[in-house]
């Protein structure tokens, strides 16, 4: 089965690990790839806050925030566990994050020529692991 621990290095090299506000940059306040703007319920958005983080600074002291946010948000509700496939968990992975779960999971569905319905069920998990069989 596929483990977050090896797809999560894939994103922490993908997302910058420091505090951005870019003018212009849809979405806004971001660390680690984590908006505020659709995440501002995040734990680290408080501990940002509290240490007065700035512009381009990094804090390693919330890595385990920023990991248990990708986990919980994006990995758990793929069902990435379910995965057997390392790769195929991680493409979907990254995808999720980068286009929103309901659409890489609709772009999945229509690979495996299923109703693009933006649902993870046991169907889906199955018919993925069907056509991507080995770990």
């Amino acid at each position: 089965m596929a483990d977050f621990s090896k797809a999560f290095p894939l994103v922490a090299k993908q997302e910058s690990p420091n505090l951005t506000d870019i003018l212009g940059d849809m979405g806004g306040l971001t660390y680690y790839g984590i908006t505020y703007k659709n995440f501002h319920n995040w734990a680290g958005w408080q501990v940002i806050k509290d240490r007065g983080l700035k512009n381009g600074e990094t804090l390693p002291e919330i890595d385990n925030l920023v990991a248990t946010f990708y986990k919980e948000n994006f990995w758990d509700r793929l069902q990435g566990d379910n995965i057997i496939n390392q790769e195929t968990a991680n493409g979907l992975f990254c995808s999720a994050i980068n286009q929103g779960l309901h659409a890489a999971i609709c772009e999945s569905q229509s690979a495996l020529e299923m109703p693009q319905t933006g649902n993870i069920d046991n169907v889906f998990i199955n018919n993925l692991n069907i056509a991507n069989p080995y770990a």
